[in-house]
């Protein structure tokens, strides 16, 4: 689905936007890694000790983009406004 801005632009002769010109995918995820632990112990006379630790490692890939090739990124400038 191609937004009517960036069709505009394709129709303006543009053709250096991409159909769709915003991409939208689900990530790439890889050496998703997590491990948790739990311990206790219990000592004479009633001491106890406690702990925890944690390790967590993911390397994520995705591509989007939220701007066209002769806007850069996009913004709510009012028409006749300030350029972003």
């Amino acid at each position: 689905m191609q937004r009517d801005d960036d069709a505009a632009l394709i129709a303006a002769g543009n053709d250096a936007m991409a159909d769709p010109a915003q991409v939208w995918d689900s990530p790439s995820i890889d050496d998703n890694l997590k491990l948790w632990g739990n311990f206790g112990r219990l000592f004479a006379a009633g001491v106890q000790s406690y702990g925890y630790a944690n390790y967590a490692r993911r390397t994520v890939e995705a591509a989007s983009s939220s701007g066209t090739p002769t806007r850069g990124r996009r913004c709510s400038a009012p028409t006749g406004g300030a350029a972003c």
